[in-house]
């Protein structure tokens, strides 16, 4: 994965194989970028604060997800059982 931050647009371009799942990732990684101020480390640690919020909406997302499968898939087997 290569990354860059461009000063003056407040854009990251990454390149990975998640972006061509997630077509928005872009988008979102720019938000980031213009919502956090430049870090004291520089431009690779305002990447690895990025990378690092990233994977940890990931995490909360993918939770979130299984929760609610969990949640359909109780509701469809009570349904059932009351047929």
């Amino acid at each position: 994965m290569s990354s860059y931050l461009d000063k003056q647009n407040g854009y990251i371009d990454r390149e990975s194989d998640d972006d061509q799942d997630d077509p928005n990732r872009s988008r979102k990684t720019y938000a980031l970028v213009a919502a956090l101020p430049l870090s004291e480390g520089g431009e690779e640690t305002q990447l690895k604060r990025i990378a690092q919020l990233q994977a940890e909406n990931d995490t909360r997302e993918l939770q979130e997800v299984r929760e609610l499968f969990g949640e359909a898939a109780n509701h469809y087997v009570n349904m059932k059982k009351s047929d």
